[in-house]
């Protein structure tokens, strides 16, 4: 059986003069202040890259095996690192613009997909808090009495009696008028 070869293909070697250089220096320079003066997280630059298709043009089509194993490695190494939920949130941010500004809807949905099974790996969602326990079987008993009608309840005012403490009256909503 023979089999068959493929060559690879290899990118030609990109040749930039001193000048070009320079000025793509500035821009990767530009481009790296603005992330730590917005704070982005590293992972971001990276996880751009990998949403990019095999040209380097936005957008991939769908993001390969190998591409989802980097973003989840990338966010590994961020939880590693104690800065998985800025990590997260950023990717999140990405995410939402791939989806509503590029109209990248595979790539943005696989990035959520991947960042909520990180979110709930490493637990990043916030920890709900123990239902509301009521105090025994008394404390229910008196409710249920209460939502019957049966037992103590406060009787409501007569005409002419004097409104109890702290309660809202009509004088006290709005300023006497004279019609």
């Amino acid at each position: 059986m023979a089999t068959k070869t493929t060559g690879v293909n290899e990118a030609p070697e990109l040749r930039f003069s001193p000048d070009e250089e320079a000025k793509l220096r500035a821009v990767h320079d530009d481009i790296r202040a603005l992330e730590r003066q917005h704070g982005f997280h590293p992972a971001l630059a990276q996880a751009v890259e990998l949403c990019t298709n095999e040209l380097g043009k936005p957008w991939a089509d769908k993001l390969s095996p190998e591409r989802e194993a980097a973003i989840k490695e990338l966010l590994a190494e961020a939880h590693a690192a104690g800065t998985v939920r800025l990590a997260v949130w950023d990717l999140l941010r990405l995410s939402t613009w791939l989806d509503h500004d590029q109209h990248a809807g595979m790539p943005a949905y696989q990035l959520m997909s991947l960042l909520n099974d990180a979110i709930i790996e490493y637990q990043l969602a916030p920890a709900r808090g123990p239902d509301a326990t009521f105090a025994g079987a008394e404390a229910d008993a008196d409710k249920k009495r209460a939502a019957l009608g049966q037992g103590e309840q406060a009787l409501p005012a007569k005409l002419g009696d004097k409104a109890p403490e702290g309660s809202v009256t009509l004088d006290k909503l709005a300023p006497k008028r004279r019609i």
